[in-house]
């Protein structure tokens, strides 16, 4: 009985436990692809699970991209339109606003009602926008395809200019959480709770762990996405994180 005992201890104390460490960029269809030198392989007699127990990210979730950086107008009695192409960036309306107003000055004027959420653009006489164009911020403000010239011209629908608040991560070797009532193989997700260009470092504490679904791999590939299923890139920055590989 003893040397029963004794060997049942020898196994639980050599359970195998692997800790990875990610550090890398994501490229524009979030994905990071992490490839080892050497393939991992695990003894299918076994059942292990995958946890992750940090992450440090930079808050760079721009919602204005190449997608949606194009601003047309047109000046009174011109038929002329001119187009601005704005930088990326995390805009306010207030930001977007005064962007625009650096090339048309008063002739301009973008604004949100903090009350009810919606947009109203001034106009200067005869002066026009084009949101008919495409790659333009009108969905952020509210506004339909259309081309807009009256003096004041108020927004379809409330603006939605916040393009990422919960970001998801996934992987290809585990089985994830449920997401949309789907199976999926997110692992794991967290708030854009800080001001853009600010790192958001998470330890996690309550870890939750999802089953190994493949016993040898050589790379995984990670994604990471918005609450609109679009990926999330931050902008080329780097992304750090660590998962454990525990057999149980």
């Amino acid at each position: 009985m003893e040397d029963k005992l004794s060997e049942l201890n020898n196994m639980l104390s050599c359970k195998r436990k692997e800790v990875i460490y990610v550090n890398g960029t994501v490229n524009k269809s979030g994905v990071l692809r992490e490839v080892f030198s050497e393939a991992f392989i695990f003894d299918s007699k076994f059942d292990y699970y995958v946890k992750l127990t940090k992450l440090q990210v930079t808050s760079y979730f721009p919602n204005l991209t190449e997608d949606n950086n194009k601003f047309y107008y047109s000046e009174k009695n011109s038929n002329t339109i001119k187009c601005i192409t704005l930088q990326n960036g995390a805009y306010e309306v207030s930001d977007y606003n005064n962007t625009i107003k650096d090339y048309v000055g008063e002739n301009i004027n973008i604004l949100i009602n903090e009350a009810t959420g919606y947009i109203k653009i001034k106009l200067a006489e005869g002066w026009k926008v084009y949101f008919d164009k495409d790659n333009t911020w009108r969905k952020c403000l509210g506004f339909n395809s259309c081309v807009i010239d009256k003096l004041e011209n108020i927004s379809s629908s409330i603006g939605n200019i916040v393009s990422t608040e919960t970001i998801y991560m996934s992987c290809d070797i585990l089985q994830g959480a449920r997401y949309k009532g789907n199976k999926s193989s997110i692992f794991f997700s967290f708030e854009n709770d800080v001001d853009w260009g600010n790192l958001i470092k998470i330890k996690v504490k309550e870890i939750e762990e999802y089953k190994l679904v493949k016993t040898q791999f050589s790379d995984i590939n990670f994604q990471f996405f918005n609450d609109h299923d679009e990926p999330v890139s931050f902008e080329n920055s780097n992304v750090k994180f660590t998962l454990q590989i525990n057999q149980v």
